[in-house]
């Protein structure tokens, strides 16, 4: 196994932006979709039984493109538990990537939402 860390985060969900890539896809997958549902949960206050529920409840707060890459992540996440005949991830580098990516994406929507909080704004 090897682990990635992201720079630190305002969110202080130290969880979201440091986790050790198992050499095991199912650890990977599920470890990191558990990651995710946690952050949306903390910071967009989502609810839902699964990655796919808790994108569907931010809504609007997150940008299309970071909904798709979430997206992605989560339906392997469900082949690779619920489809029998997927015994490991197609492109474990493109699932990596993603993953990266979408918490840095998720990152900056964080500090942006918290920016305008400050400033008045409605989030």
């Amino acid at each position: 196994p090897y682990t990635f860390s992201l720079p630190p985060s305002p969110m202080g969900n130290t969880h979201s932006s440091n986790l050790t890539i198992s050499d095991n896809d199912y650890e990977l997958v599920i470890k990191s979709s558990k990651s995710l549902e946690s952050l949306l949960a903390t910071e967009f206050s989502t609810r839902g039984r699964g990655l796919h529920e808790h994108i569907t409840s931010a809504g609007s707060a997150l940008p299309p493109s970071l909904a798709k890459n979430l997206r992605y992540l989560a339906t392997l996440r469900n082949k690779m538990v619920h489809d029998a005949t997927m015994d490991r991830l197609p492109d474990r580098a493109a699932f990596v990537r993603k993953y990266r990516t979408s918490v840095e994406e998720l990152d900056r929507v964080v500090r942006a939402r918290r920016r305008r909080a400050a400033d008045g704004e409605v989030a």
